[in-house]
């Protein structure tokens, strides 16, 4: 007996060292990749964990100067991440066949967002991609583009009264006109005497909801805790508190719709698309099925409803302000960009041509988005053992398309911090823009599904 004993133990301890054999195996091959000094328990949060914005951003551009292509941190002794910024890295992962986006992605959103297209993984977001396609098809846009002018119109005279007698806050005005603009344009939101609050209590939520999350990304033990355990923490309870705020607030819009098209909506839809009238995106919803045939359940819908809501301005707001604020630090530019819209809009009309004829327009919204982009990476999880910066890297280790990082690498943009809107010149001589350089709406399978529609808001409005 005790013989079988000692061997038991023998065995444990044998499996126990080989497990800590493993695990200092892998981390070794995760720091080949390369990056700032790490330490067991701690990782690399006391070099790169600043929660200051600004302070972390200058930790990113110092990372890309030493390390051009990639570079990894830990969270804690478990979690490495790997950041790719450069096209060279970037495309293989953003291009591969498999669509799943990073474990801790689906983790952390899905609270406020729900399965929806952007937490969703595999055939589920394929359904979802192909089902939402038509209402940002190029068809509709234009339909899109005429709702939106006379909204803009009045924005624009509200403006110049609100300027008259002091400075405007940009981010606070543009935020509620392009919430404004998605409800009534792709959601047909016209509840006029109530849009302003529903405006402002989701732009809140949204708000706060983004916070909630960054902490969260930024405290290891509260990323590794499952969800209902970081519910129970005091950043978890006014997270949860947020999230159903944006949930309630979207199923008051999504129940209007449904009163209007009693007794039967997806009955409403059909007959509303055979007599060739346009189908928003809650008409698409409303009238949409399963892969099994089934009609989309409330929370589907509802999930599908907050992802693109709370995706619909949030970006946009970031690119138009932050083009503002380019064009305010140049003014002969603001001035060239002044004078080609008076040029393209003589004829007094505003389409998806004269869109097209703004090309410094287009030049200074690119090299804005470029200093300043909307979103900092894009996560995934391997599915495969890849070679990143001449290393094998395991499957399942989470990496990020660093957008920051790669719009800031000097080894693609030369003296990435200046504005410079000439970069996107179409007719610069000698120029062979590396289509992974520039990644605002991501790229590959999973790229922005609304990229179209927000380009045009985005330069309608400037």
């Amino acid at each position: 007996m005790a013989e079988l004993t000692v061997a038991l133990i023998a065995v444990v301890v044998v499996a126990v060292l080989l497990k800590i054999k493993s695990f200092f195996e892998w981390r070794t091959r995760i720091d080949k990749v390369g990056g700032p000094p790490a330490t067991l328990l701690a990782g690399t949060t006391k070099v790169a964990g600043k929660t200051s914005g600004t302070s972390r951003l200058q930790s990113v551009r110092e990372f890309v100067k030493q390390y051009p292509k990639a570079y990894r941190l830990w969270q804690g002794p478990f979690l490495p991440m790997i950041f790719l910024c450069h096209p060279d890295t970037v495309k293989h992962v953003l291009n591969a066949k498999g669509t799943f986006k990073s474990y801790l992605v689906s983790k952390v959103f899905t609270p406020h967002l729900g399965r929806s297209i952007f937490t969703l993984n595999g055939a589920p977001w394929k359904h979802s991609r192909l089902m939402l396609t038509p209402a940002f098809h190029f068809k509709v846009l234009g339909k899109y583009l005429e709702e939106s002018i006379d909204i803009v119109d009045d924005y624009v005279a509200d403006l110049r009264t609100l300027s008259s007698s002091g400075p405007v806050d940009m981010e606070d005005s543009v935020v509620e006109l392009l919430l404004k603009i998605l409800l009534q344009s792709v959601f047909s939101y016209r509840k006029d005497k109530n849009t302003a609050d529903w405006c402002s209590e989701f732009i809140t939520a949204t708000k706060n909801c983004d916070v909630w999350v960054a902490k969260r990304l930024d405290t290891p033990l509260h990323l590794l805790l499952p969800n209902w355990a970081y519910f129970l923490t005091a950043n978890g309870k006014a997270y949860k508190k947020d999230c159903d705020t944006m949930r309630v607030l979207c199923v008051k819009v999504i129940n209007d719709r449904l009163a209007e098209y009693q007794p039967d909506a997806a009955d409403h839809v059909q007959k509303k698309a055979e007599r060739g009238e346009h189908l928003d995106f809650l008409d698409i919803l409303l009238s949409s099925n399963t892969p099994e045939g089934n009609a989309l359940s409330m929370d589907e819908i509802i999930a599908q409803t907050v992802t693109f809501v709370s995706a619909g301005f949030g970006t946009t707001t970031s690119a138009v302000t932050f083009t503002l604020y380019c064009l305010a630090k140049h003014p002969e530019l603001q001035q060239k960009c002044y004078e080609e819209a008076v040029a393209v809009l003589r004829d007094g009309a505003f389409t998806l041509k004269s869109i097209k004829q703004m090309k410094m327009v287009t030049m200074c919204f690119k090299e804005a988005t470029r200093l300043y982009p909307p979103a900092g990476g894009i996560a995934r999880d391997l599915e495969e053992p890849t070679m990143i910066n001449g290393v094998e890297v395991d499957k399942g280790t989470t990496v990020i398309a660093s957008i920051y990082g790669i719009h800031h690498n000097p080894e693609i943009w030369p003296d990435p911090q200046k504005f410079d809107p000439y970069r996107f010149d179409p007719d610069r001589e000698g120029v062979n823009m590396d289509p992974y350089a520039w990644l605002i709406f991501a790229a590959g399978a999973r790229n922005c599904i609304g990229q179209k529609y927000a380009e045009m808001q985005a330069k309608m409005i400037l």
